[in-house]
């Protein structure tokens, strides 16, 4: 749905799957869209040698998307031409793993990337120009980056559990915390840092001060991690998808929704709608946990979800080969 001023009047537009509504609103125009249908724009067939593609990053102008993807011997972060450009789609290598593990970079608010790895971050353009770069002292720690503050910060953790918030323009380091606990997932909110530690949500400012968290259950209750508005989706091994909204600077459980078998590693939000899958189905849900479609991808299993404004993005299994989907919403 559209909704903005129109000369005083108000109008209906039906189209194929979509409506558009013309309201009078005071102030100036507002904009909103729900669109609830998928229509497939292409299928990159990652090659069998590269056996798993872990995570998805797009950039902004949906012209890249970097695909985490590891073999037997190592792993690496590769750049490939979306836009329907033949196999093996202009790929270029951005970072060779080795035998570390390779983490999801991030597309910062620029449209740069971040690379995370042993000890060290590396900002580059999306050619792979490096921009910045920041080693730590300890060579032991391994790091991986999760978002951009409001500030513009990157945010990110070691393997010791501890948070760091990097300065975008020389990667020096910002502030630093120990937290002490396994931390899940992590992320960048209105109200806050976010992050889930197994059982809990807990709620960061910019300074790395608490300002609020809850007991979301027993082990394994809260291990995935999506925000829309100020509603945190806590997702757990089990079949509840917990719902809480931060009011008062404290977490108010505002309702359950029950999906069997959701991949808890799937979550991610376009800051309006939050997107999640199980198996091979893509589920997309408002902030009320409305669900606006649950598409079959007729891949095997979904492992990653990134979105951009109107597009979708999965990876999976398809035919026995990787693949990553990419979708247009309508």
């Amino acid at each position: 749905m559209a909704i903005f001023k129109k000369d005083g009047q108000v109008f209906s537009w039906h189209s194929k799957n979509k409506k558009t509504e013309y309201a009078n609103r005071h102030g100036p125009k507002i904009f909103a869209s729900t669109r609830n249908s998928l229509e497939l724009v292409e299928t990159l067939t990652i090659p069998s040698m590269e056996s798993g593609a872990l995570s998805l990053s797009v950039d902004k102008s949906n012209h890249f998307i970097f695909v985490t993807l590891w073999t037997q011997d190592s792993s690496s972060v590769n750049r490939y031409t979306l836009g329907g450009v033949s196999s093996p789609y202009d790929k270029l290598l951005i970072e060779n793993y080795s035998g570390e593990s390779a983490f999801k970079p991030l597309v910062d608010g620029d449209n740069n990337i971040v690379i995370a790895r042993r000890n060290y971050l590396r900002k580059m353009d999306l050619d792979g120009h490096q921009m910045a770069f920041h080693s730590l002292n300890d060579t032991s720690l391994s790091l991986n980056i999760y978002d951009q503050t409001s500030s513009g910060e990157y945010l990110a953790k070691d393997n010791a559990s501890n948070i760091y918030l990097f300065d975008k323009s020389d990667l020096s380091i910002s502030k630093q915390m120990k937290y002490g606990n396994t931390i899940y997932e992590m992320m960048n909110t209105n109200a806050g840092i976010a992050l889930v530690n197994n059982s809990s949500l807990w709620l960061y400012d910019n300074d790395l001060n608490n300002i609020g968290g809850v007991i979301v259950g027993g082990q394994n209750s809260a291990i995935g991690l999506a925000n829309v508005k100020n509603k945190f989706f806590v997702f757990g091994d089990s079949n509840n998808i917990a719902i809480y909204e931060f009011i008062d600077k404290k977490f108010v459980l505002k309702q359950k929704l029950t999906v069997s078998n959701v991949n808890w590693q799937s979550p991610t939000s376009d800051g309006r709608f939050v997107y999640f899958s199980v198996g091979g189905t893509l589920y997309k849900v408002d902030s009320d946990t409305n669900i606006i479609f649950q598409f079959d991808t007729g891949i095997t299993h979904i492992g990653d979800i990134a979105v951009t404004e109107n597009e979708v993005f999965v990876n999976g299994s398809q035919n026995s080969m990787p693949v990553v989907q990419h979708y247009h919403q309508f």
